[in-house]
């Protein structure tokens, strides 16, 4: 599981938490331990997801040791879709730890169809080791539901690793459905 651009260590845990609440009731809940420089560590990445009828809800809480104690790294809820994502480490210049993506359902769009992506960037306060908003960005071009979002981010010359596709249980909420053969996807417009 671990991938050196992701961070350098991730076991997941596999025993469902049924009904964890981050502010919605949840179906289950994975967690990892990881090891990824300028944490706190150890750093927990915990993430969530809600059942929905054509797309999910997921929420990642990543916790540390702060003060001795273990805290929540970041007073922001950070949720995105299943054609959004979520990569933890270190990034460009050294500054973004965090990314979060998710599409923006714009009038006169339907669910499954290309879309732009907004984008938040995170980095860790050294000196209080929780997470800070360095910016949001707008995709200027959409991206389809096989893309998921990422080349919102190669726009603006990233390479993320998303969370959710490490997740085996999360595979059938995340992927879209299976198009057929003969169709050619169409990954950005």
């Amino acid at each position: 599981m671990a991938n050196g651009a992701f961070c350098d260590e991730a076991r997941p845990h596999s025993d469902p938490i049924a009904g964890y609440a981050f502010g919605t009731t949840f179906t289950f809940a994975r967690f990892w331990i990881l090891n990824v420089a300028g944490f706190p560590q150890p750093l927990i990445a915990w993430v969530a997801v809600a059942l929905g009828g054509s797309g999910h809800s997921f929420e990642l809480e990543l916790i540390g040791v702060v003060g001795g104690k273990f805290a929540r790294l970041s007073k922001r809820r950070l949720v995105t879709s299943n054609l959004g994502g979520f990569h933890v480490g270190t990034l460009s210049d050294g500054r973004i730890k965090v990314v979060v993506w998710d599409f923006i359902w714009a009038d006169n769009e339907a669910h499954y169809e290309p879309h732009r992506y907004e984008l938040e960037f995170y980095g860790v306060n050294p000196r209080t080791k929780r997470l800070f908003l360095i910016q949001r960005q707008r995709s200027a071009k959409k991206y389809d539901e096989i893309d998921r979002g990422k080349g919102a981010a190669r726009e603006f010359g990233l390479q993320v690793h998303n969370l959710l596709d490490d997740i085996p249980e999360f595979k059938a909420f995340v992927s879209p459905d299976e198009r057929d053969e003969e169709d050619e996807p169409s990954h950005q417009t």
